[in-house]
């Protein structure tokens, strides 16, 4: 024969803090963002919460950084909080996933200080986008000002955004008056048209 004991089990309150959303813009060879949201879906409040995010040994950065940390203040239960950071991808970044490592460190119901490892982040840098120029045109004449005209197509699947296009010239007798001309957004296959003022002196 045998006796049956009951016990009653009782877990503590305490914060736990999870990762539930991570978006990001950024572009090989470009500079973009990272946003990061966090949710706090332990039974207690966590105070005075940071996150910190490390992208060590990858080919991207926080603006040559390896490491970010941002404030995400006080998470009641169920509470979330968004932050973000400037994030760089490396001319020879791939358009493919990698991680960053992210930690929570927060003040725990009971005062003390926690320090949590959240995993992995994932984050996917975007091809980098490619433009073709076409229909050059120069209209020059010597001692008076001539301009330099043609188009630019955005040949990749997303907009481009405050694009410049920039002319340079071997030529010392080719005076560049406006080396750069802004040509704006170019939402994916249009094209837009650019001139650059120049100066054309004799030889």
């Amino acid at each position: 024969e045998s006796d049956t004991v009951r016990a009653t089990v009782r877990v503590a309150d305490q914060p736990r803090l999870r990762i539930v959303d991570t978006e990001s813009d950024v572009s090989v060879g470009e500079r973009g963002t990272v946003s990061v949201t966090v949710e706090n879906v332990g039974s207690a409040t966590a105070s005075d919460a940071r996150l910190a995010l490390s992208a060590a040994g990858t080919d991207i950065s926080f603006s040559g950084r390896e490491t970010a940390s941002r404030f995400l203040g006080r998470l009641a239960r169920g509470g979330r909080a968004t932050v973000t950071d400037t994030l760089s991808a490396d001319d020879d970044a791939r358009s493919e996933q990698y991680a960053l490592t992210a930690t929570a460190a927060y003040t725990d119901q009971n005062g003390f200080d926690v320090t949590r490892d959240l995993g992995a982040v994932g984050v996917t840098p975007q091809p980098e986008l490619q433009f073709a120029i076409g229909d050059v045109e120069a209209d020059l004449h010597t001692g008076v000002e001539s301009t330099v005209n043609g188009t630019l197509t955005n040949l990749g699947n997303r907009t481009a955004r405050n694009v410049v296009v920039t002319l340079s010239s071997p030529s010392t007798s080719l005076r560049l008056l406006e080396p750069s001309v802004p040509v704006g957004d170019l939402e994916p296959g249009e094209t837009r048209s650019f001139a650059f003022p120049v100066a054309v002196s004799a030889a």
